[in-house]
């Protein structure tokens, strides 16, 4: 019988590899301290590690956490030349040192503050395989242990940011359903905020352009700042966040274009951002 190779190489299959595991933390090391280095050399008010340990925003936190498996070749086309590899969800139990270690080493560096960046449950769970109908029993689980993580991490930082660009793709097509999905996932995103104290900034990340179905979700999030695309939006999706009290990260440029923008567009973006939402209320980044 011929044996399933699908999560693990045959016995005879050998792996080469150009540098080994100690060479490659090294290397991921040094690129976090030149990505600190160019922030603190640019004056930032806040800086990011820039996430050179992750593969992309499940994979990496897949691995780390006990009951969720990780193929070798189970790639699933995103989009374009964009592959990813889902993880399979089985029996959610524990989890690894996630992210302590980078952080910690990245404390090292600067003193100046560091934003923590996580990816939210919601997400884990869409850009995975699982059994649906336990869908909002994974998505409580994988909230628990985002929590016990900043539990972990809020003893030296004080600024969180819960990615969760999946928040409308996991609604169901039937509107319908959604009030009731809506309060599970808004009490599994909540959940992951149940030790922060009351210090401590909490920001989400949430990709999509069009909000005006989801804006009361949005409210009732433990949230302080929310960051949005706006770019190729004109800035036009802002306007419905002038009756909500959050912060709003609102993208000043386009991440994803091929078009590098240059100084005068970034401004003038700015000063769009700043005729619809008040400057206090404002945060100044690019759009995911």
């Amino acid at each position: 019988k011929k044996k399933n190779h699908f999560f693990s190489p045959p016995p005879q299959q050998k792996k080469f590899f150009l540098i080994n595991n100690l060479e490659y933390q090294n290397i991921l090391k040094e690129n976090i301290y030149l990505c600190f280095l160019k922030q603190i050399k640019l004056n930032y008010n806040v800086l990011v590690h820039g996430e050179f340990e992750r593969t992309d925003m499940v994979e990496y936190f897949s691995e780390n956490i006990e009951g969720i498996n990780k193929t070798l070749n189970g790639w699933v086309q995103s989009y374009g030349t964009r592959y990813v590899k889902p993880p399979i969800i089985l029996n959610i139990k524990n989890s690894q040192n996630i992210t302590e270690n980078w952080f910690e080493f990245s404390k090292s560096i600067t003193k100046k503050n560091i934003k923590i960046i996580l990816t939210g449950p919601i997400t884990i769970l869409k850009w995975s395989f699982f059994n649906n109908e336990l869908k909002f029993f994974y998505c409580l689980k994988l909230s628990d242990i985002i929590s016990l993580e900043i539990l972990k991490l809020q003893k030296k930082f004080n600024l969180f940011q819960i990615d969760e660009p999946t928040i409308k793709e996991c609604l169901s097509i039937d509107k319908n359903l959604w009030k009731n999905e809506i309060n599970n996932f808004l009490f599994c995103f909540n959940n992951c905020t149940k030790f922060i104290k009351n210090n401590n900034e909490i920001h989400t990340h949430v990709c999509y352009s069009l909000f005006n179905d989801i804006i009361n979700f949005i409210k009732k999030m433990n949230i302080d700042v929310l960051t949005i695309e706006s770019t190729r939006e004109k800035f036009e999706n802002l306007k419905i966040f002038n009756f909500t009290n959050l912060n709003l990260g609102a993208g000043i440029y386009d991440v994803h274009s091929p078009i590098i923008i240059n100084k005068i567009n970034i401004k003038m973006n700015i000063l769009k951002f700043l005729n619809i939402i008040n400057p206090l209320r404002i945060w100044i980044n690019p759009d995911c």
